[in-house]
């Protein structure tokens, strides 16, 4: 019975030996994904007191945003010469004192509207206003409506937004007919 014992023990070993060899295996090959961090790190030593050299590449600079101006409270105001002229006409709406400003998360858009039409808007004109960038990208879309506004009467408008269209380069202005 003693040899039995030996190839009862010896089998066990085996069975022992092969699953020490599979989790060896599956852990060395989990090592291998991981990367040393090292790696990428130039061999140049900067002793105490050296000073350190400018990587050209990796300066980061401001980015400098088209058509805005900072007042001194940090508002962002536009200074787009497209929009900052002494009126736009869309239709037969002028638009005029356009001012576009951004602050602490809030896009603020004000604008003094006269209707040179012979039409009287007791409830008001429904506007879409588009900010558009550089490229005649739209930046932003507010809708809007107007005060009552009589026939070649003036009325202010103001929108607020929560998206940054401060430096928008021009405005389109479609009136919605009801």
């Amino acid at each position: 019975m003693k040899k039995k014992n030996y190839s009862v023990l010896i089998a066990i070993a085996l069975i022992a030996i092969l699953v020490v060899a599979m989790i060896c295996m599956a852990v060395s090959k989990n090592n291998d994904d991981v990367t040393n961090p090292n790696e990428n790190i130039s061999g140049d030593v900067i002793n105490s007191g050296e000073q350190i050299p400018e990587n050209p590449e990796s300066s980061v600079t401001p980015a400098v945003e088209a058509n805005v101006e900072r007042d001194s409270e940090g508002r962002k105001v536009n200074v787009s010469e497209n929009i900052n002229k002494e009126k736009m006409t869309f239709e037969h709406l002028d638009l005029t004192d356009i001012s576009i400003s951004y602050l602490e998360g809030e896009s603020t858009f004000l604008a003094n509207v006269k209707n040179n039409s012979e039409i009287d808007y007791p409830e008001g004109i429904y506007l879409t206003i588009k900010f558009l960038n550089e490229n005649g990208g739209v930046i932003s879309e507010i809708p809007l409506l107007t005060s009552s506004v009589k026939a070649n009467g003036e009325t202010n408008i103001r929108a607020k937004a929560s998206v940054d269209f401060s430096n928008a380069s021009t405005i389109e202005v479609d009136i919605l007919e009801k």
